[in-house]
């Protein structure tokens, strides 16, 4: 599978295939084997010198830089993608999140929402007492093909090109290596059961731009003016439409605020720096959003150029800040809550009461900065994407970094179904955060009955760019 294909489906994936190859050992006892001077790095061409400079660039940058292996020149003729899986701490426990592409402008593209795709984000569904999968359709991308087409939130898929998903094809027909069109089989789904109604979409891919900022509104309950967000990705050039929005909230005098956070795995730290400082309670520019720590080489080198606070990330001065408002903020959250959405809550912990609902997050407290090769003309196109810091908060707190993430302090997870849109008041986890804010407990409230399928947890592997927590790198 090639790399530059990865970021490309109905979100954005990324999958390796490696081969490796192992040196021939002389077998042949009658004559003296030929012994071979191993080369040295100054003579290393193709995959190998790629290899050589992935190791050195992840020596430098890489978090857990002391625990890496020692490098052997004659294990570098590896795929680069398989080679750097080799250099990871703890790989899939304590590193679960570093990864590599062959394209660094199609990944740096993934955290500003471009990619070719379908345009269209889903949760899948495990069946009970069966091995069938349903997808469920979390949203379509405004303007994106799946939009066009009539596809839409809540809308169950149980076919793809004609095939039945099932545990064992879901993934490969849910994430193609390189997509062109698609026929989705859709399914009503009632009291546990769904039932194909001999609709399809067909779907052709193109290059999808989304905005993060998919819904805002102010939703009165008696003397409540509430502010509801849906905000899907960290993208730092929709921080000027956040701006905006919170002006509006301001001018409309909400005095609570709704953040939903159950669809957004991250992206970069500056927005959420943005977003947080258009939040916070009683903050000013003097205090402490959030505490970057890295290596300790690339530790003293910021220290000796930048100064002893390099690392200390303040809150912003914004116009249009409503902390002053607010008492607490509550964030609808999910499994897919990861990383800067993680900071975001962690950021403002220290300042006002944070409320969450939904489920259990992802648990990521580590961001990274992309490497590339930066000679002129490059000699290759391969960027890295490795963990190269940890966070804490204003308090020195990061108690969030495991697979349990941040616990709920209301619990309902987002699996009732069909999904109603966004912004309905009945929705599930949105109906929830109402009766908690207005003490009234309504019929509205949809949890999750027995008879409802599994959630399946988002494979990060398929959705590295939807995990991430990225800081601009210092020069």
């Amino acid at each position: 599978m090639k790399s530059t294909s990865r970021i490309v489906t109905f979100a954005f994936i990324l999958g390796t295939i490696s081969c490796v190859e192992k040196p021939i050992t002389p077998t042949d006892t009658t004559t003296p084997p030929v012994t071979t001077t191993p080369p040295t790095t100054s003579t290393l061409k193709g995959d190998a010198a790629i290899n050589n400079w992935i190791y050195d660039e992840m020596k430098t940058h890489y978090f857990w830089t002391e625990k890496m292996p020692q490098k052997d020149v004659l294990t570098l003729n590896q795929k680069p993608d398989a080679y750097f899986e080799t250099l990871l701490f703890d790989k899939g426990i304590t590193d679960r999140f570093s990864w590599i592409e062959e394209s660094a402008e199609e990944l740096k593209n993934s955290f500003q929402g471009i990619s070719k795709s379908y345009g269209f984000r889903f949760t899948a569904f495990s069946v009970k007492d069966s091995e069938r999968i349903i997808l469920s359709v979390r949203y379509a991308v405004k303007g994106g093909p799946a939009e066009k087409a009539g596809l839409k939130r809540g809308d169950i898929i149980t076919k793809i090109d004609g095939q039945v998903l099932t545990k064992t094809n879901w993934i490969a027909l849910s994430y193609p290596d390189s997509p062109t069109s698609t026929t989705l089989g859709m399914a009503t789904y009632e009291n546990g059961t769904s039932t194909e109604n001999g609709i399809s979409f067909k779907i052709d891919a193109a290059e999808v731009t989304e905005d993060p900022v998919y819904l805002s509104k102010v939703i009165t309950k008696g003397t409540k003016k509430i502010g509801y967000l849906v905000y899907n990705q960290y993208i730092n050039t929709a921080d000027a439409k956040l701006r905006s929005i919170f002006g509006e909230f301001k001018a409309q005098g909400i005095n609570e605020l709704i953040l939903d956070l159950r669809y957004n795995g991250g992206g970069y730290v500056s927005s959420a720096r943005t977003l947080s400082s258009l939040i916070g309670k009683g903050i000013d520019e003097k205090q402490n959003f959030a505490v970057s720590q890295y290596n300790p080489t690339v530790d003293a080198d910021y220290k000796k150029k930048y100064g002893s606070e390099y690392n200390l990330l303040k809150f912003a001065k914004e116009a249009n800040n409503i902390g002053a408002n607010l008492s607490r903020v509550f964030v609808l959250t999910s499994t897919g809550t990861a990383s800067a959405s993680e900071m975001t809550i962690n950021g403002l912990r220290p300042f006002m009461t944070v409320v969450i609902v939904g489920d259990n997050t992802y648990g990521k407290n580590v961001g990274s900065y992309t490497v590339e090769d930066k000679t002129v003309p490059k000699r290759w196109n391969w960027g890295m994407q490795p963990i190269t810091f940890k966070t804490t908060n204003a308090n020195g707190e990061s108690d969030y970094g495991t697979k349990e993430g941040f616990t709920p302090s209301y619990r309902l997870k987002d699996t009732k179904l069909p999904f109603l849109q966004l912004g309905d008041e009945k929705e599930s986890l949105l109906a929830l955060t109402l009766d908690v804010i207005t003490g009234i407990t309504t019929s509205a409230r949809r949890a999750a009955s027995n008879d409802e399928p599994d959630e399946i947890r988002e494979p990060i592997k398929n959705n590295p760019a939807r995990f991430s927590m990225i800081q601009e790198r210092l020069k």
